[in-house]
């Protein structure tokens, strides 16, 4: 990837925070095998809509195995205790984040492409 942002916000009760996290990213799509035209717009967005997708989906799986594991190398912990008042502990922290949600986006831009094998 060529530059990729992300944006976490929380909401929610503290004792059930929902996070939501948006991932802006461009970049190149250099080992592209599949059947669609990408000099077409269409099937280019097609392309990116289901790219964004699946980032999306492998995104909320990693972030539910790490909260299963209760593990936060992202600092959520950081991100509640800056936006809720009172007393707070890691202990306390990890006690919120067990039951968080999470919501992700994942915005996508493709700014070259390379193919490999073209149309089927």
């Amino acid at each position: 990837y060529i530059s990729t942002k992300c944006r976490i916000t929380v909401s929610g009760a503290l004792q059930r925070p929902v996070f939501q996290i948006n991932m802006s990213m461009k970049g190149n799509l250099l080992a592209y095998t599949g059947s669609k035209d990408l000099e077409n717009p269409d099937e280019m967005n097609a392309v990116q809509e289901q790219l964004e997708k699946e980032m999306e989906k492998s995104l909320s799986k990693t972030l539910i195995r790490l909260q299963k594991k209760g593990l936060d190398p992202v600092g959520f912990g950081e991100h509640l205790r800056a936006k809720y008042d009172g007393e707070w502990s890691r202990e306390k922290g990890d006690d919120y984040l067990a039951n968080a949600v999470f919501h992700t986006r994942v915005a996508l831009k493709l700014i070259r492409y390379g193919t490999i094998s073209g149309k089927k």
